[in-house]
């Protein structure tokens, strides 16, 4: 199945999901209604892809879950903005982002971390999608771990895995750990990542070596 296919079915599956949760059972009818008819039909003729770098899966986050699949197509696609976006729409947003390293790779790494922010976020993924060829693959994989929602606010924790085949020879291709993410909900009703830590589950290497090695 078509890679935007698998994203459309999931993005519609969350969406139906988060109005069953949100909205009154007549708001949830009309939404659905809505949902089948503006999205595009799964099993039409698929129109031509863009050039790598300029598709553009982006959904807009009316539910916690559909930042992390903007992030997951972000990375597939190598698109530096939407990346940015999954951090906040505007930048009174993005600049209150903070990002909790992996202690050991910070301890190697002194002071990068100190003052991390959303500028060091864009620097690094900017460098490490540079020299990442065109043609080559990119996969980030989550899998659930928990999820705790307080009012506009979700914390949610996800083991990661995550394929890149750059071509930075002291960089790992393959990271993998544990993250926990806080995610908030705008004053556009939109969510953003407000916060990441990033923890290790064994031996390998993490997510935090990435951004320092590409800083």
């Amino acid at each position: 199945m078509p890679i935007n296919t698998l994203f459309t079915m999931k993005t519609l599956h969350l969406l139906i999901k988060h109005f069953l949760r949100t909205t009154p059972v007549f708001g949830v009818i009309v939404s659905v209604i809505f949902l089948l008819v503006t999205c595009q039909n799964p099993f039409s003729t698929r129109e031509p892809e863009l050039p790598s770098g300029e598709q553009t899966l982006w959904i807009q986050p009316i539910a916690p879950e559909i930042v992390l699949i903007n992030l997951q197509s972000a990375i597939q696609e190598r698109n530096i903005e939407n990346y940015i976006r999954c951090f906040g729409l505007v930048e009174d947003v993005r600049k209150n982002f903070t990002f909790v390293p992996e202690i050991s790779v910070a301890n190697n790494f002194q002071g990068i971390f100190l003052n991390w922010g959303i500028i060091e976020e864009r620097n690094y993924m900017n460098h490490l999608f540079g020299l990442t060829p065109a043609d080559s693959v990119s996969n980030l994989r989550l899998t659930d771990i928990t999820e705790i929602q307080f009012g506009d606010s979700v914390s949610t924790t996800k083991e990661y895995d995550l394929f890149i085949a750059h071509t930075n020879p002291s960089a790992p291709v393959i990271v993998n750990g544990r993250m926990v993410l806080n995610l908030r909900k705008g004053s556009d009703a939109l969510w953003f990542i407000s916060s990441w830590s990033d923890f290790k589950t064994g031996n390998s290497p993490v997510w935090t070596l990435l951004k320092a090695e590409f800083k």
